[in-house]
């Protein structure tokens, strides 16, 4: 059976850990890369033994699958593409950074007939898992409140501080770009939101454009109430 070409769209700080993975797959071949920033996108490839193409259009035309690891803001129009073509997709969390932008690409995935799966990682991970199994299992009886923190640390100076993660209109601020795990996680674990309110703040780093700490309550499917906190102050 030949081996898969992957095209990776995005060369940032994630690409490297994703392009990683991809080279301990048996069963991908030839890997692309392609960035809007050709030097970030031949620097990453240097490292991982990958090729590079010219424009999206290449890496889709000449890949089976499409890799996707830009800012939430840019997911939509590369699944559009990768639609357009028929091909399969792999994409970073979070899905969008906008529920409008979500609720798009669920309808080009579905219409398309695509095969499309959603990079969770939280759902990987063996907390996670073993938290889910117990309430499952019924170990710790019926849930009556799932509750979930988040605290990030991000500095200005670190390479993790790229300017899009600072802009709610790019990145959807904490709850989208950190928080996705933990509403995944209280939804994992008691079923979906019915309700919520939250309060956010923006005073430490982009006071006024980005929302770096949300405390949020609501409550699920199952009945149980949900709390949920996160902040990424600096």
């Amino acid at each position: 059976m030949p081996k898969l070409t992957v095209g990776l769209v995005g060369a940032g700080l994630v690409s490297g850990d994703h392009a990683t993975s991809l080279s301990l797959i048996r069963d991908v071949g030839q890997l692309t890369i392609y960035d809007i920033a050709p030097d970030r996108a031949r620097a990453v490839a240097a490292k991982h033994g990958a090729g590079t193409a010219p424009s999206l259009d290449v890496l889709i035309d000449t890949c089976d699958l499409i890799w996707i690891a830009t800012p939430p803001a840019f997911h939509k129009p590369v699944v559009a593409a990768a639609c357009k073509r028929g091909k399969a997709i792999f994409c970073e969390k979070p899905l969008a950074h906008t529920a409008t932008d979500a609720r798009a690409i669920a309808r080009l995935v579905k219409a398309a007939g695509v095969p499309f799966f959603m990079g969770h990682s939280g759902r990987w991970g063996k907390p996670f898992q073993d938290m889910i199994r117990l309430v499952a299992k019924g170990t710790l009886g019926e849930p009556t409140l799932v509750w979930s923190t988040r605290l990030g640390y991000l500095e200005r100076s670190s390479p993790a501080a790229a300017p899009w993660r600072f802009t709610d209109t790019d990145s959807g601020g904490v709850v989208v770009e950190l928080g996705v795990h933990e509403i995944d996680f209280i939804q994992w674990a008691g079923g979906d939101w019915q309700s919520a309110t939250a309060l956010g703040t923006s005073k430490t780093l982009a006071p006024g454009k980005y929302q770096d700490s949300v405390v949020a309550v609501g409550q699920l499917a199952n009945g149980a109430a949900a709390q949920l906190n996160l902040s990424w102050a600096d």
